[in-house]
């Protein structure tokens, strides 16, 4: 699969299927929001104002899109949400592939050149991590699996895939 340069200039996108907690009116110059929670993080996603005035009850579940952006000056991360999608009204209501989405919290996806790849054994425990080249900075992931791991292309190659 051949990755563009535009493809790897581009940052890391993330999905995940979050609650909604709250909707925010608008208010001198702030657009109206709804703030999504997921395990690990939450988000806000602008809404109109008619939409605020109608939110959907608490609890009620989205998969929620976006892009994450890293702040080089102080290493801060944040989640830029575009879109939000109805999934469920309850927790319950979720398929088995929805939970397993909702479990593993938020699905980060990035596509970069593979710097390093090593993977080390000791005391019966396997060790796997990457480094990859994005947006002119390198990033190490830690504890790969290895279903993962295996995923990435060799040293040196464009690869495209979750980058937790």
């Amino acid at each position: 699969m051949a990755i563009s340069h535009r493809e790897l200039m581009q940052g890391p996108r993330f999905e995940a299927l979050g609650k909604f907690v709250y909707a925010r009116l608008g208010s001198e110059g702030r657009s109206a929001s709804f703030m999504f929670e997921f395990l690990g993080a939450q988000a806000s996603v602008e809404v109109e104002e008619s939409e605020a005035l109608n939110a959907p009850d608490v609890g009620s579940m989205f998969l929620v899109v976006g892009n994450v952006r890293r702040n080089g000056y102080n290493g801060a991360v944040s989640l830029v949400a575009e879109s939000k999608k109805f999934v469920s009204q309850t927790e319950e209501g979720l398929t088995s592939e929805q939970v397993g989405l909702y479990v593993s919290g938020l699905r980060i996806k990035g596509v970069g050149v593979v710097e390093t790849k090593s993977s080390v054994s000791m005391n019966r425990q396997t060790y796997m991590k990457a480094t990859l080249k994005w947006q002119g900075a390198m990033h190490e992931f830690r504890n790969l699996s290895p279903e993962l791991y295996q995923r990435m292309d060799a040293t040196g190659n464009s690869t495209m895939g979750p980058a937790y």
